[in-house]
């Protein structure tokens, strides 16, 4: 039973992991972080190497709750929490998903009829979805002023699922004729942790009179990967395929369409994974009284509350019936489509400019939202690049992004912002004490790309050949 406890804690340690990967690259020119977004995209140059570790970091967090304007008011002189408010903003469910992706190492070369290139990436991608009803039980509690139907709190809706995994990318592009261009980048996946829940039922009847809670059930948990003693790391273990597909389109000289489908794939995980099983919770928790002992002199507090709880869980494990096992299970990964175009407006000089707009939208997933956007680019010259981009998904509010390329020499780095409200912070201040809180203006919505590398021309590539 403790094993099974250790595990819960550790999915919600994935749980809590930051991060996501859909953000609009493919737009900047010379960019070798644009077959990110498109295996197709055309990227100048003979030779090209991701610096390790920063070839590419990309993070993002999305949640549709936590909105400080929603959570926080000023009363009175003071911070406090607007729990109707708050509430209010929540829909049926709390969700949040995150993505992380971090490049181990790029190589990527050119022969005459096609590109080709290798990567090597670390990826966690997590989503987590509360049921409303758990903020109720948390803020209320069962003698409140909310009252829960029948006295009981249905959380049939949580849901928790992650994993983490590195993906060996091998990729080839190559001209169809002048106007098409096509792409495959085809991937084998290595699983590390993974977590996911299937909870058919899940409530909790609460009692206004006894304060106890009478918690009924039936669900299971996969659940496996480090920190599980038969885990054992190999190429083959937890192991998967991928695959991305892109392909461009010209009509005209200064007009280019890009689609592509991203991140199919699956992975079978099958080393060091537990499942818990139970079929029939039906535990009472009558809480732990501490007016028992806290005025004892003669007993230590912390002590005696550790034996309450240690009770408290050996009454769990022997009333609880938690099937245990070693267990399998396959996930596939978050996939999506992207659609892209842009169309170069003017060139003068050193000076250029171009529009570009795309729509990413999920593959039956809900990591990753319909996303809509569109943007400018400034070219100064081959050394520098700047762009401004709207964006807008989940059809919620707009947000202004912007994206910078620097390039010297065979140096090249890049990073974009998806969400410039991100650096602007809602202050909420405590008279008494003259104590401020900050927290960050659109905190549910986060995205974050920077990368490093060394690319080479022809005549470059051949000194270090």
């Amino acid at each position: 039973m403790l094993r099974f406890l250790y595990t819960c804690a550790g999915v919600l340690l994935i749980i809590s992991l930051h991060g996501q990967m859909t953000s609009p690259t493919g737009h900047f020119d010379h960019l070798i972080q644009n077959l990110s977004a498109n295996p197709a995209l055309e990227v100048p140059g003979r030779l090209h190497i991701g610096i390790p570790l920063l070839h590419q970091i990309s993070a993002e967090h999305r949640n549709n709750f936590l909105n400080p304007r929603n959570i926080f008011t000023q009363e009175n002189g003071g911070v406090q929490i607007d729990i109707p408010r708050f509430l209010a903003s929540i829909g049926p469910t709390a969700l949040t998903a995150q993505q992380l992706r971090v490049d181990l190492g790029f190589v990527g070369w050119r022969t005459e009829k096609r590109y080709y290139h290798f990567r090597l990436s670390h990826r966690v991608q997590a989503t987590s979805i509360l049921p409303k009803e758990l903020f109720q039980l948390a803020f209320y509690g069962n003698a409140g002023d909310f009252e829960f139907p029948n006295g009981e709190v249905d959380l049939s809706g949580l849901n928790l699922r992650g994993q983490h995994y590195s993906e060996l990318v091998f990729g080839v592009q190559q001209s169809i004729n002048d106007q098409f261009r096509a792409g495959v980048n085809i991937k084998y996946l290595m699983g590390w942790n993974v977590a996911q829940t299937d909870i058919e039922r899940f409530s909790v009847i609460t009692d206004p009179e006894t304060f106890e809670l009478n918690v009924l059930g039936a669900y299971s948990i996969h659940a496996g990967g480090l920190g599980n003693q038969a885990y054992n790391f190999s190429l083959t273990a937890n192991a998967g395929w991928g695959l991305d597909l892109g392909a461009t389109y010209e009509p005209t000289e200064d007009l280019q369409f890009q689609f592509s489908v991203m991140d199919l794939g699956w992975i079978r995980w099958n080393s060091g994974v537990d499942r818990y099983e139970t079929q029939n919770i039906d535990f009472v928790f009558d809480g732990v009284d501490v007016t028992d002992f806290i005025f004892d002199a003669g007993i230590d507090f912390g002590t005696e509350f550790n034996n309450r709880l240690d009770s408290t869980l050996s009454q769990l494990e022997s009333d609880v019936n938690v099937d245990a096992e070693e267990g399998s299970i396959a996930l596939s990964t978050p996939a999506y489509m992207r659609f892209g175009a842009e169309y170069d407006l003017w060139e003068k000089g050193i000076h250029a400019g171009k529009i570009y707009g795309n729509m990413i939208a999920g593959l039956g997933n809900d990591l990753i939202p319909l996303r809509l956007s569109v943007g400018y680019i400034h070219r100064f010259g081959k050394p520098l690049q700047l762009g401004l981009h709207l964006s807008q998904q989940d059809w919620g509010p707009l947000s202004l992004g912007t994206g910078l390329v620097l390039e010297a020499g065979s140096f090249q780095c890049f990073f974009i912002m998806e969400n410039l409200a991100n650096l602007r912070f809602d202050r909420f201040s405590e008279s008494a004490s003259g104590t401020n809180y900050y927290w960050p203006v659109r905190s549910d919505d986060v995205r974050l790309q920077l990368g490093f590398n060394l690319a080479f021309a022809e005549r470059q590539a051949k000194v270090l050949e």
